[in-house]
This record gives structure tokens, C-alpha cells and sequence, in this order.
């Protein structure tokens, strides 16, 4: 019984073991995406994540990725956003230790809040492709990564 053959695309990350034969990248038209609506930001949106909504609805939808479905993730994001940069303002005015009615120094509660939203922050820009890691599966073979500008706002690139 003969081995079925490769998909084209394998040849690409496996090569090929024949000289002769050049390995390309296979041609794939671009899907036509159909006019979609743009997004419009709930109305519940605090004032600090509305500005987030803003920013990476823009930067979405000028990479055609934005769409209605995603709606609810996004917003969801954006309001965890806005509780980082609000967590971080109050951390910031009124320190990060308070003494109590004893005298002792106890950390703010906020110290506790912080790294939980940071976490699902990260999951959420994970579910949302902001995340550099997966962006990379968005990339076809042969094209050039550009992250818009997302790569900055998150954290510097890592």
C-alpha cells in the first residue's frame, strides 16, 4: 500500500527531498469578507474603557479583523482595562500600605485585585488575537508580521 501524500503546505515547513523541485508557498486567494457593520461601543461602558474601545477598535478594524461577534469579548476587555488603569491611579494617589487603627501596615486591597486582572486581562486579549503568540496564527506562510501598534499598548512586545 503506497503512503498517501502530503498537504502542499507541508512541503513548505518539511521541504522537499527532491533538488529539482522548488518549494513555494501555495497560493491562497484572500477570503472576501462581506460589509460588515462597524462596531459601536456599548453604552455601559465606563469612560476609561470606552477610550480603550476606541483605540483597538480602530486598530481592528484597520486590519479587517473586527467583527460584531466579538462585541461582548471586546467590551469585556475594555471595562478590565479600565480596572487596571483605575487600580493602578488609586495605588499610585494613595500608596500601597495603609496603617490600620493600631498602628500596623497592612497592604490595600487593591494589591490583591491587581494581579487577578492582570491575569484576565491576558486571557481575554488571548481569546481577542492580541497576544503576540496568538497573532503569529493569523500570519500566513510568507507574510510579514506588523502588529499595529497593539504590541506597545500591551506590554512592550513578550
Amino acid at each position: 500500500m503506497a503512503r498517501p501524500s502530503h498537504p502542499p503546505h507541508l512541503a513548505i515547513v518539511r521541504g522537499t527531498d527532491r533538488r529539482s523541485a522548488p518549494v513555494e508557498p501555495p497560493k491562497s486567494a484572500a477570503p472576501t469578507r462581506p460589509d460588515l457593520p462597524p462596531l459601536k461601543a456599548p453604552t455601559w461602558l465606563s469612560r476609561e474603557a470606552a477610550r480603550e474601545w476606541r483605540r483597538v477598535v480602530t486598530i481592528l478594524e484597520a486590519e479587517e479583523r473586527a467583527h460584531p461577534l466579538d462585541r461582548a469579548l471586546l467590551a469585556s476587555f475594555c471595562e478590565l482595562w479600565a480596572e487596571l488603569w483605575e487600580l493602578h491611579r488609586d495605588l499610585r494617589k494613595n500608596g500601597r500600605y495603609f496603617k490600620t487603627p493600631t498602628g500596623f501596615q497592612r497592604p490595600r486591597p487593591q494589591l490583591k485585585r491587581l494581579p487577578e486582572v492582570q491575569r484576565e486581562l491576558r486571557q481575554h486579549a488571548a481569546a481577542l488575537q492580541f497576544a503576540p503568540s496568538t497573532r503569529r496564527s493569523l500570519v500566513g506562510v510568507g507574510e510579514q508580521l506588523d502588529f499595529g501598534g497593539l504590541e506597545e499598548a500591551l506590554g512592550g512586545g513578550g
